[in-house]
């Protein structure tokens, strides 16, 4: 990406384009990080822009300057809190990139939170996984749990059980099974038959 084009998407004063603007400068040689450091750094420090863009310029600026990581998690440690929930994800998911136990520990507790629902808890999973090929299983398990729950919806059971598949070797042909019984209309609706207690 050239740097004019950068400094376009940074003047438009959007968040969003912003951290994406700085992230592309470092790209961009010794100039364009050193630029893309006091762009992501204003960023960061800046509490009146939203979580989500002060999270992702603080995950570009402790890549991008590991000096500066100490500082950088800090300030993530600062937004662990935000709301909605997947704005917390987004957070922990920052702070797992430093300290992956500290981040997958954090987001464990939001993927047992049953009350946050089966997206959060999916995406939670996911992020977890990702941080920490150890916690597969439990990524595993929630997601086992969601795309066996009729009351879910069928598109959110299906993301669960490729997750599921993916995830876990143990549960992998399970997974499968049930991906073929959600994606084919006549078994899904026999396998929801099936899951109805008796009269």
């Amino acid at each position: 990406m050239r740097l004019q084009t950068c400094l376009r998407w940074w003047r438009s004063g959007r968040p969003a384009l912003r951290w994406r603007a700085a992230e592309a400068l470092t790209g961009l040689g010794a100039r364009g990080r050193e630029l893309a450091a006091h762009a992501l750094q204003a960023i960061v420090d800046d509490v009146l822009l939203p979580v989500t863009a002060r999270a992702n310029a603080a995950r570009v600026l402790g890549r991008a300057r590991p000096d500066l990581r100490v500082e950088v998690v800090q300030v993530l440690c600062g937004l662990k809190d935000a709301e909605p929930p997947l704005h917390r994800k987004l957070v922990l998911e920052a702070i797992g990139l430093f300290n992956a136990t500290e981040g997958v520990l954090e987001l464990r507790d939001l993927v047992e939170d049953r009350a946050l629902g089966p997206v959060v808890r999916i995406r939670c999973a996911g992020a977890m996984a990702e941080l920490r090929r150890d916690y597969r299983e439990t990524a595993a398990a929630v997601a086992r749990e969601v795309a066996h729950d009729s009351a879910v919806p069928r598109h959110v059971r299906v993301r669960a059980a490729r997750d599921l598949a993916r995830w876990s070797d143990l549960c992998r042909g399970e997974a499968q099974e049930l991906l073929g019984a959600l994606t084919d209309p006549v078994r899904h609706h026999a396998h929801d038959e099936s899951e109805v207690d008796p009269v």
